[in-house]
C-alpha cells in the first residue's frame, strides 16, 4: 500500500461501511491495509476491528438470503480437482481436503469430517456480489457444523478480511433450509458457526497469533467465540 492514512480516516471509513454496505464490508479493500497509521503509529486492521467492536449491532443487519435453488450440487460428488495451471487454488486445496476427509485422512483436532465444498449462497444465478462457503465439516459428535473460510498459503488477505468473510456467509445461510438438505449428515438440532481455515505460516496465521492484535482476538470472541483452524501444505496435497 503506497498511500499513508490517519487513524480518524480508517475509523470514519469503516463507520460508514458499517452503516451503508455491511452485506459486503468484508469485501473492501481497506480490511487488508497493513502497516501503521501515519498519526498514531496503529495497526490498520487493530483500528478497524476495533471501529467494528464499537459498532457491532451493525453485524446483526447483514441479511439472510432466502435460497431459491439447493445448497447440495450434485456434481460436487465427483470431486474432480482442477488442473494446476489453473488460477482455481483455493478450489483445488478444498476438494483435496474433501477427499482426503473422506478418505478418513488428514483429521484434525475437532475440525470432524469434511463434507462439501464451494456451497452456494446467491439467491439466483444473476445475484452479484455474493460469495461461496468454501468448505463445511461436521464435528465427530455430529453437534457442530463448520462453515470454514479457507485461505490458500500466500493469501495476502488479513485474517481481519477472514473472519468477517466466513462471518458475512454464516448470517447469510438459511440454516433450517441447509440442515434439511444434508439431513443424512446433521441433525435439525446441529449448531452451525464459521471458522477460518488458513495454512500455518501464512499471514492470518501470523495476525493470529501476534500479541499486537488483540482486537482482532476480543472480535473473534464476540463472534461467537470464533476459533481457527491451521493447515500444512503437506495437509494440501494429496
Amino acid at each position: 500500500m503506497a498511500k499513508s492514512y490517519r487513524e480518524d480516516y480508517i475509523r470514519r471509513k469503516i463507520k460508514s461501511l458499517l452503516y451503508s454496505d455491511i452485506d459486503h464490508l468484508y469485501q473492501n479493500p481497506i480490511l487488508n491495509y497493513q502497516g501503521v497509521t501515519k498519526d498514531t503509529r496503529q495497526l490498520y486492521t487493530e483500528v478497524v476491528a476495533s471501529e467494528i467492536l464499537k459498532n457491532l449491532k451493525c453485524l446483526d443487519s447483514i441479511s439472510m438470503i432466502y435460497r431459491n435453488n439447493p445448497y447440495r450440487i450434485l456434481s460436487h460428488q465427483e470431486r474432480t480437482i482442477p488442473d494446476s495451471s489453473s488460477n482455481r487454488e483455493e478450489e483445488r486445496i478444498a476438494i483435496t481436503l474433501l477427499n482426503k476427509s473422506n478418505l478418513g485422512l488428514n483429521k484434525k483436532a475437532g475440525l470432524g469430517m469434511v463434507f462439501d465444498y464451494q456451497v452456494p449462497l446467491k439467491r439466483t444465478k444473476e445475484d452479484k456480489g455474493v460469495g461461496k462457503i468454501d468448505l463445511v465439516s461436521i464435528s465427530d459428535d455430529r453437534n457442530t457444523v463448520f462453515l470454514l473460510e479457507l485461505k490458500k498459503r500466500d493469501s495476502k488477505e488479513s485474517m481481519l478480511r477472514c473472519v468477517l468473510e466466513a462471518y458475512t456467509y454464516f448470517k447469510q445461510l438459511d440454516s433450517e433450509k441447509f440442515k434439511k438438505e444434508y439431513n443424512d449428515i446433521c441433525a435439525q438440532d446441529a449448531v452451525i458457526t464459521p471458522a477460518p481455515l488458513v495454512f500455518l505460516g501464512g499471514r492470518q496465521h501470523s495476525e493470529y497469533i501476534n500479541k499486537k492484535h488483540p482486537y482482532l482476538r476480543q472480535l473473534m470472541k464476540e463472534l461467537g467465540d470464533m476459533k481457527p483452524f491451521f493447515i500444512t501444505q503437506e495437509e494440501a496435497i494429496i
